[in-house]
C-alpha cells in the first residue's frame, strides 16, 4: 500500500534562519503494517550511527537552516522521501534539537554579556545547572571538570540587573560566585561542528527510554513516524500497547491516499 501526502507546516528554522512557512513536498511512503506488526525482517533495522547521508544533510542545513527538504534532496544528490527520513532520524537521537534563527546580537543594544564562574558543592552541580539554565538571563551554562565549577553566560540590561541577578537569582542558591566579566565584544559566537562519518548518534528506546548500544537498532515506521527500540521484546511491547493508536495512523493514511 503506497500513500502519499502534501503537507504545510509552520516550522524554527534552525541554525542559520528564521521561522517561514514551507511547503514539504509530496512524500511517498511504503506501509505494509500487517506484515510489520507480525514479522520482523532485517530491513526493519537501521543503522545508529551517521553516515555519509547524515553528514550531508547536516552540512546542507548548517549552510543554509531555512532549506527546504526538496531543495537539500538537490544539493546532495538525494530523494526527498531520503532526506526526511534522515533528518527525521537525526532528530529523534537529539542530534538537532531544534529549528531556531541564529541572531546577530551586534545589530541591536543587547545590554551586556557577562561570563560569570561559580562554586559550588561538587553535590549539587547537575542539579544547580539545570536550575540556572532555567534562567531567562542565562544564555549558555558550563560545567568544567576538577574544581566542581559552574560558568555562565549572562545577559543583562545593566551592571546594576546582572549584580541583582547573581546576588537574587545565584547566591541564595548555594553558588559561590568566582569571577564575573564582562565582554567588550564578541568576534564569534557559534557551536563549533565537525562531524564524521561512524559517529554513534545516542537513540533511546521508545519504550523502555533506555539507551540503544545497537548499531542496528530495531524500528517501526508510519507515515512519517518512526520509533526506535533496543530489542525485539520492547519493539513487540510497544505494538502491543499502542495498537489502537498505530491502527488509527494506517487509517489516516489510507484516507489520505483515498482523496
Amino acid at each position: 500500500m503506497r500513500m502519499a501526502v502534501l503537507v504545510r507546516v509552520f516550522v524554527e528554522r534552525s541554525l542559520v534562519g528564521s521561522r517561514a512557512e514551507v511547503e514539504r513536498p509530496t512524500f511517498v511512503y511504503r506501509l505494509e503494517f500487517r506484515r510489520l506488526l507480525i514479522h520482523h525482517h532485517s530491513t526493519d533495522r537501521v543503522l545508529s550511527h551517521l553516515d555519509a547521508i547524515d553528514i550531508s544533510i547536516l552540512d546542507a542545513f548548517l549552510n543554509d537552516g531555512r532549506a527546504s527538504l526538496r531543495g537539500v534532496a538537490r544539493e546532495t544528490s538525494l530523494s526527498t522521501p531520503t532526506v526526511s527520513s534522515h533528518l527525521s532520524r537525526l532528530m529523534k537521537g537529539r542530534l538537532i534539537k531544534k529549528f531556531v534563527p541564529l541572531l546577530n546580537l551586534d545589530a541591536i543594544d543587547q545590554g551586556i554579556v557577562s561570563v560569570v564562574t561559580l562554586k559550588v558543592p561538587p553535590s549539587e552541580v547537575n542539579t544547580l545547572a539545570k536550575k540556572l539554565a532555567g534562567s531567562e538571563e542565562v544564555a549558555g551554562v558550563y560545567v568544567t571538570a576538577g574544581e566542581h565549577r559552574i560558568i555562565l553566560k549572562v545577559h543583562a540590561d545593566s551592571v546594576r540587573e546582572l549584580e541583582h541577578f547573581l546576588s537574587e537569582r545565584v547566591a541564595n542558591r548555594g553558588c559561590v560566585v568566582v569571577g564575573s566579566e564582562i565582554l567588550s565584544s564578541i568576534v564569534k559566537d557559534e557551536q563549533p561542528v565537525k562531524l564524521k562519518s561512524g559517529v554513534t548518534l545516542a537513540l533511546k528506546c521508545d519504550l523502555c527510554k533506555g539507551p540503544i548500544s545497537s548499531n542496528r537498532p530495531y524500528n517501526i515506521k508510519v507515515g512519517n513516524s518512526s520509533y526506535y527500540f533496543c530489542c525485539k521484546t520492547c519493539r513487540r511491547s510497544y505494538i502491543d500497547k499502542h495498537r489502537s493508536r498505530l491502527e488509527a495512523a494506517k487509517s489516516r493514511a489510507t484516507l489520505s491516499k483515498m482523496h
